[in-house]
């Protein structure tokens, strides 16, 4: 089962990449599409699309924590808040795309929501 996982989340990190190169060429996705025919849609795909990548990169890195300051964070979730802010600034260099403060808080969302998730899950792990 945690190999599955493992293959699951990589696939998940190929997806995303594949989700970001077409629209940085302005190739429409089926997801895209999809969130487009929602009111708000794009900002829930941006909370679901790096929700499920952060919940990928915590089990890719096995849940592990790491300090930052007096604080301990999982090192998959900071991993994604970095991919998160590069990814939406980096849409200055396409012209198919815009930089949107609301789209990077929206998968900041994502990411801080499955973050919750993922210490709850790494605690019961724990306890076993």
């Amino acid at each position: 089962m945690k190999s599955l996982a493992k293959i699951v989340s990589v696939l998940i990190f190929v997806s995303f990449l594949w989700i970001v190169y077409s629209a940085d060429i302005g190739q429409p996705s089926i997801l895209s599409q999809v969130w487009h025919n929602i009111p708000n849609g794009d900002k829930y795909g941006h909370a679901v699309l790096f929700g499920t990548l952060t919940l990928a990169a915590n089990i890719l890195t096995e849940f592990r924590m790491l300090p930052v300051g007096p604080i301990r964070l999982l090192l998959g979730s900071l991993i994604v808040v970095a991919i998160a802010t590069a990814e939406e600034l980096s849409q200055i260099f396409f012209p198919k795309r815009t930089v949107d403060a609301v789209d990077l808080l929206a998968g900041m969302i994502g990411i801080v929501l499955v973050s919750i998730i993922s210490l709850w899950w790494r605690r019961k792990k724990i306890k076993g």
